[in-house]
């Protein structure tokens, strides 16, 4: 049997690791080897819009760096992106379950800060290499005095601490113990950020060192334990890196940071403002994400803080979450990864719960207590907090969390980022290693194609450049045929929505199990056969779908039918009614009902709705087919040209990428039973019994019967069919509809990505062929000497690029990891 991450024990787990690390090592290793090539080629002015250039090679460097940081302790880092009093900070503490974060009127976040969980640090303590802020303070020192920064914060105390302390000569530490520390450090680090920035805005050419901070490994980092608890050790760490906000005001450098971070964490989480939808900082948010196109569905979150700020008048749960889907981060996040929430009840209630360990904390009205004992007991809160047991008050406190709605997304993303930490880890190197790989292998090929030639004749020239005018007015007619339906696209979904015949097919599938429900209940509903067949009269396209919904039951569930049957038929009825007189009985046939529904929603109802979205996809597909087609050809064209030039590219199309469909779910139901006591008679036992019946005559009738008090439990068929559909149709039919709907849009979308994605790499193939031959006119003023050593190099990175792919193929299996080209 083959291995697979499940299979694995740790030790072969940890052989991965340094295999993957010494294959990003190889990589580094090879980018350093180009770097110094296009480092000189930048300075000459040869055209940097090829594959890799000068300052590719250095990102694509710095993030290997960071992903074998991450590999050495199985890293995962959740980056935690907010927009201005969204809550960011209180997130982050609800999470970790303490006072962790500071918060201030101003954003606290100037310089990116890692929060990791280690169950053994009850203390938190907070690590920086400090020899680049120190050296900063050096570098800065001067201008404070030359420029008077200080009168321009006579208003600003803190700010005024902060000169004061660099006007001494102070220093910051390696470490700090305990929040109080953590926080006084943090605030005159960000207040450090803005005044660099205020003296830069006066005309200084110092800036804040924040390149230094692009790797993870040089960012401050917060280690204490979390309020969280893992069943297993993974010997992994979870990390949360809390970002600067997108609408930090004049420091663009935090912009460009922001986005590097979020390209470099394992996963994104995005902090909302429930009050504040639809508003300028949740446009800023989306534009953010809209820029990293390399963040997955699967690795985006989303939490909508302050829901419990919700009324009457305010969407509910299901409303949020839709509209966020649907709309601010529209075909980026899985509906599943939204989760309204209240960060700040979090907070209170796991701070009570740690302090409730020792004592019961008296009452203050302006600190924490006093907020959560007026969440808690309303318009009393002294009173009813004062007279409560620490008991009940840890009772309360449960059911507060409760209604935070936060422990959901704690266990399905913080805790099995926690326990997936070596498989998120390695899967993250992968990938990017994939990325560089796929870069590295088209710009090696290529310069080992003018590298074996020597010297190129006119006539090869020539034919190349033929081959690259070809592709460039290919190129061009495909993104006329892509903008056109980039720009009707939205009339495109209406007019699949209205091929497939959504509607109609809804009705008829919302009939179907109406009829089926009845059948179960052991009546038949000669109205709706009769609209059913009227409703595939008018489309008869309606009939296959009427076959999959009617469909018979599998051999392997008739006996469970037959059990179901035998129940009803156990039951007395009277057309609208099915009473049982035994209760056992009424469980057997609400339990054998269930099966039955289950079974039917699943099989029938599912694979109704799995023809309906294969349809559907095929609608988009007809609709973009003429692009992919010519994508298609393209890559046929460029396969053939240049495999005759020895240029082996790696090139795939997949234009519909992989459709995820989502499992409808039937919850439990309870039937409505209507219980009723009668009173009746019973035959006396015995042959004293039957004797005294048969004296009946002279005693009395009732001589040799007992009265006995007994019940009946009736079922309302009209009632209940109209539960189940009901049930059946807002648990099934209609999730799946929509289902339908947002897969049709999103493949639309994605569709397109995949084509842009397609010209992208075409544009820069081209581009680096342009360049390679810029290259051979500026590598004919070289000597044979420089020629031939550099020739050599190239074929030598090219053979241990070729060689550490292998060693990529193998993990990559292992650990389900897709090359993505």
């Amino acid at each position: 049997m083959s291995q697979t991450y499940e299979t694995l024990t740790q030790a072969e787990i940890n052989g991965y690791k340094d295999t993957l690390i010494a294959i990003l090592q190889k990589q580094i290793g090879i980018l350093d080897n180009l770097k110094d090539d296009l480092e000189r080629d930048k300075r000459n002015g040869v055209n940097q819009d090829g594959i890799l250039n000068y300052d590719k090679t250095i990102n694509f460097a710095e993030k290997l760096n960071g992903e074998i940081a991450k590999l050495q302790n199985f890293d995962v880092v959740l980056a935690v992106v907010g927009t201005m009093k969204a809550g960011k900070s209180t997130t982050i503490n609800a999470i970790v379950g303490r006072e962790i974060m500071p918060n201030r009127n101003r954003p606290m976040t100037a310089l990116p800060t890692l929060i990791c969980h280690n169950a053994e640090q009850h203390t938190p303590k907070l690590k920086i290499n400090s020899s680049t802020l120190n050296g900063f303070l050096n570098t800065i020192r001067p201008s404070i005095s030359q420029l008077n920064i200080k009168d321009d914060y006579q208003d600003n105390k803190e700010m005024i601490e902060l000169i004061e302390f660099i006007d001494l000569g102070n220093k910051f530490q390696d470490e700090y113990m305990g929040e109080e520390n953590i926080f006084e450090f943090l605030k005159q680090l960000n207040d450090l950020v803005r005044l660099a920035k205020h003296i830069e805005n006066q005309g200084s050419s110092i800036k804040f060192p924040f390149d230094d901070y692009k790797n993870f490994k040089n960012l401050p980092m917060i280690e204490v334990a979390f309020n969280i608890t893992v069943d297993t050790d993974t010997n992994g760490r979870f990390m949360l890196l809390d970002t600067a906000g997108p609408n930090e005001a004049g420091q663009e450098e935090l912009i460009t940071s922001l986005e590097e971070q979020l390209e470099r964490s394992s996963a994104v989480m995005v902090v909302l403002d429930y009050t504040q939808l639809n508003s300028q900082a949740e446009a800023d948010i989306k534009a953010q994400i809209d820029k990293i196109p390399t963040i997955q569905k699967n690795r985006l979150f989303a939490l909508v803080n302050k829901f419990d700020q919700k009324n009457a008048n305010s969407d509910d749960k299901d409303s949020t979450k839709k509209h966020i889907f649907n709309n601010l981060l529209k075909d980026k996040i899985e509906l599943d990864n939204i989760y309204p929430i209240s960060a700040y009840d979090t907070y209170l209630g796991y701070r009570m719960t740690t302090a409730l360990k020792s004592e019961k904390p008296a009452y203050d009205a302006i600190n924490w207590v006093g907020d959560l004992a007026s969440k808690l007991y309303g318009r009393r809160p002294e009173q009813t907090y004062n007279a409560i047991t620490p008991e009940e008050l840890a009772k309360d406190i449960q059911d507060f969390l409760n209604d935070s709605l936060m422990q959901e997304p704690i266990e399905k993303v913080i805790i099995n980022m926690q326990k997936n930490a070596p498989l998120i880890a390695i899967q993250s190197a992968l990938v990017e290693a994939n990325d560089v790989f796929n870069n590295l292998n088209n710009k090696l090929n290529i310069s080992n194609m003018f590298a074996e030639k020597g010297e190129m004749t006119q006539k090869e020239i020539d034919e190349l450049n033929q081959t690259i005018e070809s592709l460039e007015n290919r190129l061009a007619d495909l993104q006329a045929d892509r903008e056109k339906i980039s720009n009707k696209i939205e009339q495109v979904k209406q007019d699949i929505d209205k091929n497939i015949n959504l509607d109609d097919k809804i009705k008829l599938l919302n009939n179907q199990a109406k009829l089926t429900i009845e059948e179960f209940l052991g009546r038949e509903n000669e109205d709706i056969k009769q609209e059913q067949d009227e409703l595939v009269g008018k489309n008869r396209s309606l009939r296959y779908l009427l076959r999959l919904a009617s469909k018979e039951t599998p051999e392997t569930l008739r006996k469970e039918r037959e059990d179901l049957d035998k129940l009803r038929e156990r039951a007395k009825s009277d057309g609208n009614k099915l009473i049982f007189s035994e209760m056992s009985d009424l469980q057997s046939f609400e339990q054998k009902l269930e099966q039955q529904l289950v079974h039917y929603a699943q099989n029938n109802i599912m694979s109704s709705f799995t023809k309906i979205l294969k349809k559907s996809e095929n609608q988009v597909v007809e609709v973009v087919k003429d692009v992919q087609q010519d994508c298609l050809e393209i890559l046929s064209q460029m396969s053939d040209d240049f495999a005759k030039k020895g240029v082996d590219l790696r090139i795939e199309f997949n234009p519909m990428g992989e459709l995820k469909k989502h499992a409808g779910r039937l919850n439990r139901f309870k039937l409505n039973v209507q219980t009723e006591t009668h009173t009746g008679t019973r035959k006396q036992s015995g042959v004293w019994g039957s004797l005294k019946r048969g004296l009946g005559g002279l005693f009395g009738q009732s001589w040799g019967n007992d009265k006995v008090d007994y019940e009946t439990h009736t079922i309302y068929i009209d009632e209940m069919t109209k539960q189940l559909t009901e049930s059946i149709k807002d648990e099934i039919i209609l999730p799946l509809k929509e289902q339908v709907q947002e897969k049709t849009s999103a493949l639309l979308y994605q569709g397109l990505y995949h084509i842009n994605k397609f010209e992208s790499t075409i544009d820069d193939i081209v581009a680096e062929f342009k360049q390679g031959m810029e290259q051979e006119k500026h590598h004919t003023s070289r000597n044979i000497q420089e020629k031939e050593q550099y020739y050599k190099a190239i074929m030598q990175n090219k053979k241990v690029h070729d060689e550490v792919k292998e060693d990529w193929d193998s993990i990559a299996r292992i650990f389900d990891v897709q090359e993505i080209a």
